[in-house]
């Protein structure tokens, strides 16, 4: 038994695992050489829309 409500999919933020992995083993590998100060990083996402970010009918 489903209800309307399971079969709304949601909204959500896509960000490339591929690019989360390099910057983690730049980090990591940075961190190892000694590096000591803070690395702040952007990483590229994409917004999905999905039905929980529309309007309902009726």
């Amino acid at each position: 038994m489903t209800t309307p409500c399971t079969q709304n999919s949601l909204t959500s933020i896509d960000q490339s695992a591929e690019s989360l992995g390099l910057q983690a083993t730049r980090l990591v590998t940075e961190r190892i050489n000694g590096r000591t100060e803070v690395a702040h990083s952007v990483v590229p996402a994409r917004l999905v829309a999905r039905h929980s970010a529309s309007r309902k009918e009726g």
